[in-house]
């Protein structure tokens, strides 16, 4: 015989799997679901820059960098430690260079004060392929010479591997930079015309990988980035090719075309 339970305690029972049920029911559909901000940013305006600042009486200086990047958790870390430690030696090299062996002498007869200083800044945009997110820094440094100086450091980073590229990591043999040469010759030289200097757009531009090492990629085009005097006079300024990857697909590698 089945035993026999009271009134109270199986009204108690039903109860309990009432409020029970209900409690899953409100879990799994009546809760407001959480705003989760994207993590993968896709332009860089959707990400805060990081300032890094040194001033005294003799020298300024500014350096950004990007709090985050369209990498994976580990892959973003050692990108963002990687821009930021660059943004820093770069700061510690100009302050070194210019003001640790100023003397009272030196102060007086460069006219060093107020506003007048040696001013370095160093900033970045950014650039995506499907495959890489790239950043570009553009240094401008002020020496109190006859102009500024501006140089280029890239860095490119492989979105699925998480990792820096350089410009042969692209490449599947050594003879992409007679490719790169050829090609960055003939745009340069058809861009700057008459201006163009022979002698200085060789150099600048002679098979060797530490002329094409600031790159990036933009969409289906592989850019080169020349720095002032790297293959002209300073007033040409910066020059870029901007080589489309279907003219280098004998040598691309094949997660790159």
């Amino acid at each position: 015989m089945r035993p026999m339970y009271p009134k109270s305690i199986l009204l108690a029972l039903v109860l309990i799997i009432l409020i029970i049920i209900g409690g899953f029911v409100w879990f799994f559909f009546g809760r407001e679901t959480p705003h989760v901000e994207n993590e993968t940013p896709e332009t860089a305006e959707s990400v805060e820059k990081l300032h890094t600042e040194d001033a005294g009486d003799y020298h300024h200086m500014d350096g950004y960098y990007p709090s985050l990047t369209p990498l994976s958790t580990e892959g973003n870390a050692v990108a963002v430690f990687s821009m930021r430690t660059f943004v820093e030696t770069e700061m510690e090299r100009f302050k070194l260079e210019t003001t640790a062996e100023l003397d009272e002498e030196a102060i007086a007869f460069l006219g060093l004060g107020g506003d007048r200083k040696y001013t370095l800044e160093v900033d970045y945009s950014l650039h995506e392929s499907a495959d890489t997110v790239s950043y570009v820094y553009h240094i401008y440094a002020d020496t109190l010479g006859a102009h500024p100086n501006a140089y280029y450091r890239t860095f490119t980073f492989d979105k699925k591997m998480g990792r820096e590229l350089h410009i042969g990591d692209l490449f599947v043999a050594s003879e992409y930079l007679d490719a790169l040469s050829d090609i960055s010759r003939e745009q340069i030289r058809e861009t700057l015309g008459e201006n163009v200097n022979v002698e200085y757009l060789e150099s600048g531009t002679t098979p060797m990988w530490e002329n094409f090492q600031n790159f990036y990629l933009e969409g289906d085009v592989l850019v080169i980035v020349f720095s002032p005097y790297q293959v002209g006079p300073w007033a040409i300024g910066t020059q870029e090719a901007r080589i489309p990857r279907s003219e280098l697909s004998s040598v691309l590698k094949a997660e790159y075309q």
